[in-house]
């Protein structure tokens, strides 16, 4: 009778997981924020990408925690062709071509102020933000995304 009237089903095809990326190898870390989730290493995101499509998901949302050596104003870490989101894209696309990736568009993590604008004389520029997070969008599709998830918080 459920079945028969209910209005949604929920299935492993309706999921995401997030998936929270860092430098090295073979290495996994808590997230004390969040119980159970773990950042891992390249080469461990994707052994967990293909355990997770065996399962029934099929789909992942990519963070990444970026060396500090690494940030800047401008976020230009975030378009590298080399980077460690473009790498994790192209590797895991490599290892599942059918996973649909959808990696975090913003430039925060890029950031030496952990913002997700560039600064110009003390102030967010939203222009030069928005053409940052284009670069980014475009670097990140050009490595095989498939869909982009924007959470930059900025105007326009």
């Amino acid at each position: 009778m459920r079945s028969l009237v209910q209005e949604t089903s929920l299935t492993t095809n309706d999921l995401v997981m997030p998936l929270f990326v860092m430098e090295g190898k073979n290495k996994k870390e808590a997230i004390s924020s969040m119980p159970g989730i773990f950042r891992r290493s390249l080469d461990l995101t994707v052994l967990e990408c293909k355990e997770l499509f065996s399962l029934g998901v099929k789909a992942v949302n990519l963070y990444m925690k970026v060396a500090d050596n690494l940030k800047d104003n401008t976020g230009k870490e975030a378009w590298n062709a080399n980077g460690l989101m473009q790498n994790t894209i192209k590797a895991i696309k490599d290892a599942v071509p059918e996973m649909v990736i959808m990696p975090d568009v913003a430039l925060d993590p890029y950031s030496e102020f952990g913002h997700d604008g560039i600064l110009k004389n003390g102030k967010i520029d939203n222009d030069l933000t928005n053409n940052a997070l284009a670069k980014m969008s475009l670097s990140l599709a050009e490595v095989g995304a498939d869909i982009l998830a924007p959470s930059d918080m900025m105007d326009g």
